[in-house]
């Protein structure tokens, strides 16, 4: 079961890096890092105000990405706010998708929670979500701030490869400013095979392959408590720049140039490296 609202518009940007360490410190009060197992009436108590601050993050972040990107971006798309009932990692998600005259357009059926029998899956999103902390076998993960590009679906992974293949040089140069994480449902053999962490390299590898059985794979980076807004924007106007992209390459018509309204930030990416 989900809690979920429309977006709506945010608090100004300047309060962000009080307003991220504020929510971090708080989730990891609220979800000990060390705790395996949340008692389901703190879960329910909790999750509330975590998802009204996930919405105030995310409208910031987004408020900055806007004075940057097309006014398409923001027309054509949707904010969705939503937070799960079940005792996860991650707590709430703030996502952008795209508006539902695009499923009914390309004749796919209109995602949940606006629509109750719908998929969870919009085909493409960028998303903004909290995560709680956790122990593995390996390390302790503090609580941190997501930010993620995912593709779910076979029209909309076929879309992107061809924008990776059309705009490589493009896509990689905007990759490379900041730390992305590139991640897949399933596994293949050349990706396994690379032993390297380029965020483009593996998706590169992952392109190369012509069949996904579950048609998903996202870009990620994550924040903690000293990370700035301009960190954070940063990465994430990169993810809307390839969510605005990849939706151009998405409907019936295609748009195949959207991503050279996009040149000057490449040129600075280019001239830095």
């Amino acid at each position: 079961m989900t809690l979920f609202q429309e977006g709506k518009k945010g608090d100004s940007p300047f309060a962000f890096l009080a307003m991220l360490k504020t929510t971090l410190a708080e989730l990891e009060k609220a979800f000990p890092t060390t705790q395996r197992e949340i008692p389901q009436i703190i879960w329910d108590k909790n999750i509330p105000r975590f998802s009204e601050t996930i919405s105030a993050i995310g409208n910031s972040c987004f408020e900055v990405v806007r004075a940057t990107v097309p006014r398409r971006v923001f027309s054509e798309s949707k904010f969705e706010l939503l937070a799960t009932t079940e005792r996860t990692i991650s707590i709430s998600e703030y996502r952008l998708r795209p508006h539902s005259s695009y499923y009914s357009n390309v004749g796919k059926p209109i995602p949940s929670p606006e629509n109750s029998s719908g998929p969870h899956a919009t085909g493409i999103a960028v998303t903004l979500s909290l995560l709680r902390g956790f122990e593995s076998r390996a390390a302790k993960h503090s609580p941190v701030l997501s930010i993620e590009f995912r593709i779910w679906g076979e029209r909309e992974r076929g879309a992107f490869c061809e924008l990776l293949a059309d705009y490589r040089r493009l896509i990689e140069l905007g990759l490379a400013k900041h730390e992305f994480e590139f991640l897949t449902t399933c596994c293949f053999e050349n990706i396994d095979r690379y032993t390297g962490t380029n965020a483009f390299k593996r998706l590169e590898l992952y392109a190369a392959n012509v069949h996904d059985p579950e048609w998903n794979f996202a870009l990620s980076s994550s924040f903690h408590a000293e990370s700035d807004l301009s960190e954070v924007t940063g990465a994430l106007l990169i993810l809307v720049v390839l969510y605005d992209a990849c939706f151009g390459y998405c409907r019936k018509r295609k748009e195949r140039d959207r991503i050279l309204d996009y040149g000057h930030l490449f040129r600075k990416v280019q001239r830095r490296s």
